[in-house]
């Protein structure tokens, strides 16, 4: 009888710890497979950041060529009016018309740069994600094979103390692990 119970203690550990290592892996795996997707969502926003580049890059070329365009349609205007284009309103004019453009095409790059820098700042936020997801991966799957150990010592000391002659067996006083989740009192 003695021997059943002391087979069944020892089982009873080893399934224990194993399924604390199982469940410890299972965490590990999951946390390590969002670090995959944060660093993945930071590659994605990296490649928002040079597409807001070359976006605002695009937009910017728009601006200047338009602005060739209302020159030329201008330039055109005034020769077929016989005016003079260097000298009084045509000049005023077309100075109004570069100046309008110019400032137009320094704030659709502004703005793309803006775009670009907050999608490299979500790109540094998800590495840094990752980072400590692979982290908490690491640690969770340690604390899972501690914790089993103790789970197979704590058995084993159970064990010990209920096989026949030792001295935790009949009100001797046995060997004792203290338990993880005792507080001490003072």
């Amino acid at each position: 009888m003695a021997e059943a119970l002391l087979i069944g203690t020892i089982i009873s550990s080893v399934a224990s710890a194993g399924l604390g290592i199982m469940q410890s892996n299972q965490q590990a795996g999951a946390m390590r497979i969002q670090a995959d997707q944060q660093r993945l969502q930071g590659e994605l926003q990296m490649l928002q950041a040079r597409q807001e580049e070359n976006r605002g890059a695009a937009e910017a070329l728009d601006v200047r060529r338009n602005l060739l365009r209302t020159l030329g349609a201008q330039n055109a205007r005034y020769a077929a009016a016989g005016l003079v284009q260097d000298e009084g309103t045509p000049a005023v004019v077309a100075e109004d018309t570069q100046q309008d453009a110019l400032r137009e095409g320094r704030t659709v790059e502004t703005n793309a740069a803006l775009r670009a820098s907050s999608a490299r700042l979500g790109a540094a936020d998800s590495r840094i994600r990752a980072t400590l997801l692979q982290g908490q991966a690491s640690a969770t799957q340690t604390a899972g094979y501690i914790g089993a150990g103790v789970t197979l010592l704590q058995g084993g000391i159970g064990a010990y103390n209920r096989f026949p002659g030792s001295t935790g067996g009949a009100g001797g006083a046995g060997l004792a692990i203290p338990s993880m989740n005792s507080s001490s009192s003072r």
